[in-house]
């Protein structure tokens, strides 16, 4: 999969962008000094392939000073096929798929597929619960369309179930609720397991060969009702009602279910140094495109967000060697040439993209 063309308008920093790739340059390196919008032409492609920026901020805050509305439109082939993704934001997004316009962001979700590189992934390792959450229900969505609609479906009966809570009425309906609940943890439990259980493998793995590391590693899920049956949900929904009602929000469920990563039996946050976090953040990002490749017979898209100069020399050397054998495209950004030896004897496989 690789993008052959991307167009920006008033997007972020950037009042028209007109960009070709060549599929026989698949690296790609943007150098610009910081504050010129290296990270927004990177963001550019993620929202095509997600519809939504990966950092934390509105659409609305993603239309250029001045302007009332920013335009993207990307060109992907995947397996020979062009498809063309046309975005308008201005109050309302609206978004052409080859020219017809989608009403679902499902449409397209896992269509065309990017892996993102940035320094906040250190966060999905040593940060809140609730962005190792996000990271892999992202993810498990892409690979399995049943779990985001089981996961959507689960938060608005979540989001009535609490209103019933909050408000104290209508509890004949939590019985109703409690039954659709107990389903959709019930799959979305035994995908969480099922996804864990493969990247705690690779993520072992890669981790030792990019760090040289005998250190172990373990991903954990931990649900928060410790069961993937739905008649024990069901019951322990049952049992922690009166709680529930006291407290006017559902206490338990998917939406508190966490995640841990283990160094040598540790939590990682506890233990590990900035290196080895940092390392345990890009690896996770490696395990995600074996999984890719393996299930959806995809080489994703790679975007590289200035983390690459964080490694050392030997490990930068692994760590890209690994991915130019997993993809067909990968776009990195860097402020400084010089810094950046390691692909001196490349050149021919580089396109250079100076803003």
């Amino acid at each position: 999969m690789f993008i052959e063309k991307i167009y920006l308008n008033n997007f972020r920093n950037h009042e028209n962008i007109n960009l070709e790739f060549n599929k026989f340059c698949p690296i790609n390196i943007i150098i610009a000094p910081n504050g010129t919008g290296k990270s927004n032409l990177l963001e550019a492609i993620y929202y095509l392939s997600y519809l939504r920026p990966f950092r934390n901020v509105s659409d609305a805050e993603l239309i250029k000073k001045g302007s009332n509305s920013f335009s993207l439109a990307g060109k992907f082939i995947k397996n020979n096929i062009s498809t063309d993704i046309n975005i308008k934001y201005s109050k309302t997004k609206e978004i052409l798929l080859n020219n017809k316009k989608i009403k679902k962001h499902s449409e397209i979700l896992g269509l065309i597929i990017t892996v993102l590189f940035c320094n906040d992934d250190i966060f999905i390792i040593n940060g809140n619960p609730l962005l190792r959450r996000r990271f892999f229900d992202m993810f498990i969505s892409i690979l399995d369309k049943t779990y985001l609609f089981a996961l959507k479906k689960y938060q608005v009966i979540i989001k009535q179930r609490n209103y019933i809570l909050k408000n104290n009425t209508n509890f004949d309906m939590l019985d109703v609720y409690d039954f659709q609940l107990s389903q959709c943890i019930e799959y979305i439990t035994k995908k969480r397991i099922e996804i864990v259980q493969i990247v705690s493998s690779l993520f072992q793995q890669i981790y030792q060969e990019i760090g040289c590391f005998k250190d172990k590693t373990k991903i954990i899920f931990q649900s928060s009702l410790q069961s993937d049956n739905k008649d024990e949900i069901l019951k322990k929904l049952k049992e922690l009602r009166k709680k529930d009602i006291e407290n006017g929000f559902t206490s338990f469920g998917s939406h508190k279910d966490s995640y841990l990563f283990l160094l040598n039996g540790i939590n990682f946050s506890k233990y590990a140094s900035f290196g080895q976090t940092r390392l345990a953040s890009l690896v996770l990002k490696l395990a995600q495109i074996e999984i890719f490749e393996k299930n959806l017979k995809i080489n994703p898209i790679l975007l590289l967000d200035d983390v690459v100069l964080e490694l050392d020399l030997e490990r930068q050397k692994r760590f890209i060697s690994f991915l130019s054998k997993k993809t067909k495209q990968m776009f990195i950004t860097i402020t400084d040439e010089e810094k950046f030896n390691f692909f001196n004897s490349n050149k021919e496989f580089i396109n250079k993209i100076e803003l």
